[in-house]
């Protein structure tokens, strides 16, 4: 057997059920929470972090690659799920954590989203809790207290690494957000001897903390950004979709071969997009055909 085979052989193979999409979800969710996310994607090292507790809890050996992977497949159809609960026709039933419709409904917008085919009879438990990945608020990161000061650089447990000293740190007396740490104090003439090594030790945490307070910044501008370019893009789309809305009733009133009731059966079809898209994009005797197989 060839060294390709046996690598191929070994990888262990990501078996997924219920529990283990939650816990997943869960240990997302608490990285969010973290602010250790951005567009709703997450980092190599978050990706590595979630690997190791979800092995640890399930004694697995799963790789990064396959974390990810099921992460972008739940991230896939709660996109589904959320357009199909914002979708005329549709609900939501909370004690079955499913889509619900009429038959006629579904048999209508299927052949048009066969990707939502399968949640016709399949639940999606994972939807409200996934929601706070993507539609939640960001939190603050633990080391930044809501005024902008800065906590003890021990206790962060931001998206940014910690960079620490490979050696203890043995400084003399120290001055600690402006309380004296008695516990420090050694003699002078030991303060003498290791001044130059204090004070450059002193300069590399006032640098640390200065690199990670600017990397936050830049990181939650960008955030913001993000967040004002996206709502402005759903205003232009919503607007857009009026405006072919609106072309489709001016054209469907030129079809003078409908009657009333087929009318307005075609103003209700072509509230759906992609319906709109196709009435629009149609033209001839073949429009007319196309439209009445919407309720036929």
């Amino acid at each position: 057997m060839s060294a390709g085979q046996d690598g191929s052989l070994s990888k262990p193979k990501a078996e997924w059920t219920p529990s283990r999409d939650s816990y997943l979800v869960e240990l997302l969710v608490e990285q969010h929470n973290r602010g250790r996310t951005a567009y709703n994607e997450f980092k190599n090292e978050v990706i590595k972090s979630v690997t190791g507790d979800f092995n640890k809890k399930f004694g697995l050996n799963l790789e990064e690659n396959q974390i990810k992977n099921r992460y972008n497949v739940m991230k896939k159809d709660y996109g589904v799920v959320k357009t199909l609960r914002n979708h005329k026709g549709f609900g939501w039933d909370e004690a079955r954590h499913m889509v619900v419709a009429d038959d006629k409904v579904w048999e209508s917008y299927i052949p048009a989203h066969c990707e939502a085919r399968p949640f016709r009879r399949r639940s999606f438990p994972l939807y409200k809790l996934m929601s706070i990945i993507f539609e939640g608020e960001r939190g603050l990161p633990k080391c930044q207290f809501p005024s902008g000061a800065e906590a003890e650089e021990g206790n962060s447990n931001s998206n940014t690494e910690t960079v620490r000293s490979s050696e203890p740190c043995k400084l003399p007396t120290q001055v600690i957000d402006g309380t004296v740490d008695s516990d420090s104090m050694v003699p002078i003439n030991d303060m003498q001897t290791k001044k130059h090594k204090s004070v450059t030790l002193v300069e590399s945490s006032g640098k640390r903390r200065t690199y990670h307070k600017i990397g936050e910044t830049i990181e939650n501008a960008l955030y913001e950004v993000f967040k004002a370019a996206k709502s402005k893009a759903k205003q232009t789309n919503a607007s857009n979709i009026t405006l072919l809305y609106q072309n489709c009733l001016e054209e469907l009133q030129t079809l003078k071969e409908l009657d009333d009731t087929e009318f307005a059966k075609a103003v209700n079809a072509l509230k759906d997009d992609k319906n709109a898209i196709a009435f629009m994009t149609i033209k001839g005797p073949r429009r007319l055909t196309w439209l009445r197989s919407l309720w036929q």
